[in-house]
């Protein structure tokens, strides 16, 4: 097998970022990869003037295109997983690496979405609590369920969310009216 050159790399970057999908890469690839950083930082070594700018600057340049090829490489196989698709063609370090997001990423949503650990209050059907007011509210109030209530007279009766109804009476506007 012949070592990778830094314009196989360009073409293979390239064609990476033309791709929809994740491109497969060669068996070896990122092995070949660094045995071409490695000649390229030895060649800087060996070499002076004018040959040792161009090495150096070859090196950068092989630098950069590796972390291009790997980040648009990163980005298709984030937006698969997210999207609930695996990722293809990918070499073994990035499988690695995105199962564990795969399995991280469920962890969170079954985290945040556990029954234990969230209330979906769904509007209209929240628990509601009847009261009377003792003191006028000239204000309107905001509702948990998003709807606007009051204001209100002294003598009104309004059924309300139970978490607001809960306010008004610990701050003594008005009473719960308890049903027989």
């Amino acid at each position: 097998m012949k070592d990778l050159t830094l314009d196989e790399l360009a073409e293979i970057c390239k064609r990476e970022m033309n791709s929809k999908d994740v491109e497969k890469l060669a068996d070896g690839f990122v092995q070949d990869v660094c045995k071409l950083l490695e000649k390229l930082k030895m060649e800087i070594q060996q070499k002076s003037g004018l040959e040792k700018a161009l090495a150096e600057r070859q090196l950068s340049e092989a630098i950069r295109l590796t972390e291009l090829l790997f980040s648009v490489r990163t980005t298709k196989a984030i937006i698969l997983i997210l999207t609930g698709r695996a990722p293809q063609n990918l070499v073994e370090i990035e499988r690695e690496k995105f199962s564990e997001v795969n399995r991280l990423l469920a962890e969170i949503r079954r985290s945040l979405v556990s029954e234990e650990k969230i209330t979906i209050k769904i509007p209209g059907a929240c628990v509601r609590r009847l009261v009377v007011f003792r003191l006028g509210i000239s204000q309107k109030i905001v509702g948990v369920d998003g709807k606007i209530y009051g204001p209100f007279d002294a003598g009104d009766i309004a059924n309300l969310p139970a978490e607001n109804a809960e306010l008004v009476i610990k701050h003594r506007f008005a009473e719960e009216i308890h049903p027989s």
